[in-house]
Parts: C-alpha cells; sequence; structure tokens
C-alpha cells in the first residue's frame, strides 16, 4: 500500500523566541512547522506523530502517573532487596556467632573435662542356689 504524502505546504513563519531560550535547530523548526501546518489542532495534542497519524497521544497526566508508578515500584523493590540483604547479613552474624560459642565451649571441655561418673559398689545378689562350695562349708560337719 503506497504511503500518503501531504501535499506541500508553504512554511509559516514562526514567531520570535524568547530572548533566554536558545534558538532552536532549523530541522527542527521546520518539523513544528510542519506539524502545526498538517495538523492544526497540534496545541491540544501534543506529541502528534504525522507519520502515525492514528495514534493518540499518552496525556501528560496519565505519563505522570504511569512515570510515578513506576518509580515506586522500583523504590519498594529497592527496600525490598535491602531488607533482604540485612536480613542476610543477620543470619549470617548469628550463624558465625553460635559456631564460636560452640567452639569456646569445646575448648572449655578439652581444659576442664567434666569428672567421671562416681560408680557406687552395687550390692550382688544372693545366689538362688547356693554352691556345692558354700554347701559344704555352711552345712555342719556330718555325724560320725
Amino acid at each position: 500500500m503506497p504511503k500518503k504524502t501531504r501535499p506541500p505546504q508553504a512554511l509559516t513563519p514562526e514567531p520570535q523566541a524568547r530572548s533566554e531560550s536558545p534558538p532552536q535547530p532549523a530541522t527542527q523548526r521546520v518539523t513544528r512547522a510542519r506539524n502545526k501546518v498538517a495538523h492544526p489542532g497540534a496545541r491540544d495534542l501534543r506529541g502528534w506523530d504525522p507519520d502515525n497519524p492514528n495514534r493518540v497521544p499518552t496525556p501528560p497526566a496519565e505519563k505522570r502517573e504511569k512515570s510515578a508508578a513506576a518509580k515506586k515500584k522500583e523504590e519498594q523493590e529497592k527496600v525490598q532487596r535491602e531488607r533482604k540483604q540485612a536480613a542476610a547479613v543477620v543470619r549470617a552474624a548469628r550463624e558465625q556467632d553460635r559456631l564460636q560459642r560452640e567452639e569456646e565451649r569445646a575448648v572449655e571441655q578439652r581444659r576442664n573435662p567434666p569428672p567421671p561418673p562416681l560408680r557406687l559398689p552395687q550390692a550382688r545378689l544372693p545366689p538362688s542356689k547356693p554352691s556345692r562350695v558354700a554347701r559344704e562349708t555352711s552345712l555342719p560337719p556330718p555325724d560320725r
């Protein structure tokens, strides 16, 4: 499909720019003038593109909202990342502390081993059937 071309228009002279703003390059002046001629309502639709006439430009308020939302989301992600990092640092510090305490405890136990547990002598139970030696010694000598 051939591209639609606009009929050549005469350039309208631009009003004099303010003294404090630098002069625009010629290409920008021509493009602006062309846009104004090609699209008389250009003041209402800033950002109108003559090559893309059906594209409606995003209104400035919507752009601001989008950029504010993106900025807020980015800020939240940054805060979340910082929180995660801080939590990881705390976890690592706790782990290091725990390992150090265990090491100190092990060194202390090597220096001062705990005393051996006291063994109480266990009472021996008498055998249920006396042995032969016990019977011979405990029985009175037989009558002869």
